[in-house]
């Protein structure tokens, strides 16, 4: 049910708007929860919600998801003490696509370019350059997934933004997990 809940939330999210966004680094808020600290423009309203049961109640540490209603960012988390994900970080950034295409049918999330293996802001990430394209609008953005070994947790990161690779960078600069 949890499930079902979030992708109807994506779902009409991103039929809300889907077009090109610049999220300016002029003025930041900071989100301080779960135990996730990082900084954002203060421009984009942030919603949060559980995985721990999907959908049930507020986010809390062993899983999570952080969005935007036009999801401009996105983040999602899970804890996996049992090592059901491998640190196969290539295999895990190949899902986002289906995640985000199972949420809207007509969006299509497309790879533009190769994967690549980045050190930034001490944690070893995997990241990718996307496109979400929606009623014919095509929009750049980023797509990255680490694994913090000292929360056990992995996480998943999308930002659709006029300069996706600078965004990310900022964004895992104020990071903290």
């Amino acid at each position: 049910m949890r499930q079902t809940i979030i992708l109807a939330l994506l779902t009409v999210s991103v039929a809300v708007s889907l077009l090109g966004v610049s999220c300016s680094s002029e003025s930041l808020q900071t989100f301080d929860q779960c135990g996730i600290s990082f900084t954002i423009s203060d421009e984009l309203e942030l919603e949060v919600y559980s995985t721990d049961p999907p959908g049930d109640g507020p986010c809390n540490y062993n899983g999570g998801m952080i969005i935007t209603p036009e999801l401009e960012f996105s983040l999602h988390w899970l804890r996996d003490d049992s090592s059901l994900y491998s640190a196969d970080l290539e295999l895990l950034i190949q899902g986002i696509p289906i995640f985000f295409e199972g949420a809207l049918p007509g969006l299509r999330v497309n790879f533009t370019g190769p994967t690549e293996n980045d050190d930034i802001a001490d944690y070893e990430i995997v990241t990718a350059p996307v496109e979400f394209t929606y009623l014919g609008e095509k929009t750049p953005g980023i797509a990255a997934v680490w694994h913090c070994p000292n929360s056990g947790r992995f996480f998943n990161y999308t930002a659709l933004h006029e300069e996706p690779e600078d965004e990310l960078k900022r964004f895992m600069r104020s990071l903290s997990t």
